[in-house]
């Protein structure tokens, strides 16, 4: 397991430094999204790449859904993040805490990659165990990828969300 994960971060990485920065317009077509993502986070945001879209949580005035892809830039930046993180050697699964839970509850939080032949889900609820490592890896990887979603053109040009949760 260890070899196939130290194979895979020297391809990630070498596609990462072998790419150039399309600096034109993102594509909406999942046919050209080399790395294609489906990334559901908070209550109803979601990223999908595989079917182009996203979708944004405007709270009180319910969500949004718009054509969406990533830059090439922008994917390198993803798969810089998911490589730092060591998102696939993360297991598939992470359990929240027993007996504990928080209200709102913002349901199943869910990250699922395609990266050439690799496939990988993560599937993840809050409130998760702290004293784990891997959990602050996938808060970190939780918040570059929606910090990434949010600075782009795309995501700028939406409404803003109304409301809030407490």
């Amino acid at each position: 397991m260890k070899r196939s994960w130290v194979c895979l971060s020297i391809l990630l990485a070498a596609a990462i430094l072998v790419t150039a920065c399309d600096l034109g317009e993102p594509s909406t077509r999942a046919d050209l999204q080399r790395v294609r993502i489906f990334f559901k986070y908070g209550f109803r945001d979601q990223v999908d790449t595989f079917n182009g879209t996203l979708t944004k949580d405007l709270v009180l005035n319910g969500t949004v859904t718009v054509p969406f892809g990533f830059k090439q830039c922008e994917q390198d930046s993803l798969l810089a993040a998911l490589v730092t993180a060591g998102f696939f050697a993360l297991p598939d699964t992470l359990y929240p805490l027993p007996n504990v839970s928080i209200s709102p509850d913002p349901g199943y939080q869910v990250l699922r990659i395609e990266f050439e032949a690799t496939t990988k889900s993560l599937v993840w609820m809050e409130v998760l165990d702290e004293s784990d490592p891997r959990t602050g890896r996938v808060r970190e990887l939780w918040a570059r990828l929606r910090n990434l979603v949010q600075s782009t053109d795309t995501y700028k040009q939406l409404p803003a969300a109304v409301g809030g949760y407490l």
